[in-house]
């Protein structure tokens, strides 16, 4: 029997087939997922994929920009969120449009993405499931914070394939980024003491300010019409209640003359942008700024605990309305 000889061109192409076949059946899988969650926003009982919200994150070493000076006080050692977005669906209310689930995405660092606060609902969950619940609608909530992020990390994060679909899809995105950026080593540097303290802060708050701005164009032009984008500030940029006592009194005033100028910063850029800006601040230390908060903190005093992502949750939900 005469044997067939395939020539060296057939084999190439055959090899570039069987390679485009696998990756249209990757896309096809990954998009059967995300129709999977949308089907059950619809009508299935409400299911989270890992990492699911509430997640237990340790603290560890912070990451160190020079000698002394430690980078960012949200920066767990087990990142969660790294290996891929918290997913949850709601279902549709009784009555409500099946075909009508809202998606909503969350976004920033380890405050959104529920760090350190086991078993807990996260406030992205919570207004996601509110604005949905507005309308009878039911729900898919992408989380994409990561604990750790800098603004940074969240420009180079929106490079993300996955994030941009979900992202074109959204109908409501929640963003918290910024504290990240900062340097606690300033707060009891001599030479930043007092009115210095600001200057020492000057060159990261550009940061923040140019980061913010190009991560809010990117975010509202991958939006579709009608989608909002949804800013928050911090309480406080650094630990508060008694852990944040316990730093000393340097610590308490220069942390919160930080919040105060950071969270400035967020308002102009994101009204800036024609976002919506939501500050929290009042609603945790009051209007004097002076109120114990150690309730509303996990026991590292730097992350929300289930009081703090309800509390979260009603002041971001009353600027919605």
């Amino acid at each position: 029997m005469r044997r067939i000889r395939i020539g060296r061109g057939w084999r190439w192409g055959l090899a570039l087939g069987l390679v485009l076949l696998l990756v249209a059946g990757g896309l096809f899988y990954r998009s059967s997922l995300e129709q999977v969650a949308l089907d059950a926003a619809a009508g299935a009982p409400a299911t989270t994929r890992y990492p699911a919200p509430g997640d237990t994150v340790t603290s560890g070493t912070r990451r160190t920009r020079a000698p002394g000076r430690n980078r960012g006080r949200r920066n767990p050692s087990n990142t969660r969120g790294a290996d891929g977005p918290a997913v949850r669906t709601i279902p549709a209310a009784p009555g409500g449009r099946a075909d009508a689930a809202k998606v909503i995405v969350g976004l920033g660092d380890s405050v959104p993405a529920g760090a350190n606060c086991s078993g807990c609902t996260t406030y992205v969950d919570e207004v996601g499931h509110r604005f949905a619940a507005a309308g009878g609608d039911g729900a898919v909530i992408y989380n994409h914070a990561v604990s750790g992020y800098t603004t940074g990390d969240l420009l180079r994060q929106l490079d993300d394939g996955g994030l941009k679909r979900h992202l074109a899809r959204a109908d409501l995105v929640i963003l918290t980024i910024g504290a990240n950026d900062l340097d606690t080593g300033f707060l009891t540097d001599p030479a930043c003491a007092g009115e210095a303290l600001l200057g020492c802060y000057a060159a990261e708050l550009a940061t923040v300010r140019g980061d913010l701005d190009r991560i809010e164009a990117t975010v509202l032009s991958a939006l579709k019409p009608g989608a909002r984008l949804v800013v928050t500030g911090y309480w406080n940029v650094f630990t508060d209640g008694a852990v944040g006592r316990a730093e000393g009194a340097a610590w308490v005033s220069g942390s919160d003359s930080l919040t105060v100028r950071a969270n400035a910063l967020i308002e102009e850029v994101t009204r800036g942008r024609a976002g919506t800006y939501v500050e929290v601040r009042p609603a945790f230390r009051g209007a004097d700024g002076s109120q114990d908060i150690t309730d509303l903190l996990a026991d590292d005093g730097d992350h929300l605990n289930a009081a703090g992502h309800a509390r979260m949750a009603d002041v971001i939900t009353a600027a919605l309305r």
